[in-house]
């Protein structure tokens, strides 16, 4: 809406239309409010009254997405009015199945008594401290999915109820330095960002990813953390009914594509693996133990990808023939299943693509 305008003359013809349209509805059930628009200051009042309508509509699925289009470096959040009078009285959030919050912060009052049938929780920009965080969570026992992006907290944050209901759960750009929590039937875990550090994934053991079956990692790495990538074999370890595989690899200045002796890992079968797929592949040790540890324990694979290139298409500054050989001979050699369909897609620092198919 009125894209042309300046954005204070459209903020307020905005301000204006929902308004309208909210009062035409007032006194029905609105089962599901979606706003979305740039956040400023001069919003801050009528998103409290917009809140206070769905709290008072019955609304079920709540979604504010107030990222504005240019907010590097902007520290004002819009602070959700969870102490207002029509989301205490426990009706309201009781009714509240979906929220999705973007570019906010937020204080839990005393009195707050949480999300009892919430089950689907996205949190965007989020500017909150560890004990907010950890209440909000623990107080949404019916949980199946969560989504956590951009989290400025940096700090440890562990829910301290169980989260058996929880199904997904996504950990993006987070600054913060440890996640727990119990969620005994996950299925679904991505995570986008630095690699943890070994000795923390080694410690916790990973019990809470017993029945996942789809773990996807987009990592950063930096040279100084290329010798823990075999540690990631944790994850696996700790979820024999693995089915898909996805980890992107991005290096910062490539690493070293020297292959030594290759370290081995106890034998642990994951029999229910069908499909692996890693991108930013170039070679270096780590990834090269990872993928032997993976394909070796995977008697049922149907589908293994590699890609040179990263999930920003960028190549790889490494020989191609020489990477495929690699890849297909030294690597993979009498370890991978007759029956696996292998998948070599490769991509120069050149811009070159070229794909083989080996089955």
């Amino acid at each position: 809406m009125y894209k042309y305008l300046t954005w204070r003359y459209y903020i307020t013809k905005f301000i204006d239309h929902v308004n309208r349209v909210l009062k035409l509805q007032h006194g029905k059930v609105v089962e599901t409010l979606e706003i979305k628009v740039d956040f400023g200051s001069i919003l801050a009042v009528h998103l409290d009254n917009w809140v206070s309508f769905a709290a008072a509509s019955c609304t079920k699925n709540l979604a504010l997405e107030l990222v504005p289009r240019y907010y590097w470096n902007r520290i004002d959040r819009y602070v959700f009015p969870f102490e207002a009078p029509e989301l205490l009285d426990g009706e309201a959030t009781s009714r509240l199945q979906q929220i999705q919050l973007s570019f906010v912060s937020f204080k839990l009052p005393y009195q707050f008594s949480g999300f009892p049938k919430l089950k689907r929780l996205d949190l965007y920009s989020l500017c909150v401290t560890r004990t907010d965080l950890q209440d909000l969570l623990s107080s949404c026992s019916k949980l199946e999915w969560l989504s956590i992006a951009k989290c400025d907290l940096e700090d440890e944050v562990i829910v301290d109820r169980p989260l058996s209901h929880l199904l997904y759960l996504r950990v993006a750009r987070c600054k913060m330095t440890k996640i727990e929590l119990d969620a005994a039937n996950l299925r679904t875990f991505i995570y986008n960002g630095t690699q943890l550090p070994a000795p923390t994934i080694q410690a916790q053991e990973l019990k809470m990813l017993i029945l996942l079956k789809h773990l996807k990692l987009l990592l950063c790495h930096t040279p100084e953390d290329l010798d823990n990538i075999l540690s990631l074999a944790s994850f696996l370890r700790a979820a024999p009914l693995i089915e898909e595989l996805e980890i992107h690899f991005s290096i910062s200045g490539g690493g070293n594509a020297d292959i030594g002796r290759l370290r081995n890992l106890p034998k642990c079968s994951y029999k229910h693996m069908r499909s692996i797929c890693i991108t930013g592949f170039n070679g270096i040790q780590g990834q090269a133990e990872l993928l032997v540890h993976a394909v070796k324990n995977a008697p049922a694979l149907e589908v293994l990808t590699i890609d040179t290139g990263n999930k920003n298409g960028k190549g790889l500054p490494q020989d191609v023939e020489h990477l495929g050989a690699f890849i297909s001979r030294s690597c993979l050699e009498g370890k991978i299943s007759p029956k696996t369909k292998l998948h070599i897609n490769q991509c120069s620092c050149e811009g070159l693509h070229q794909e083989w198919v080996l089955v």
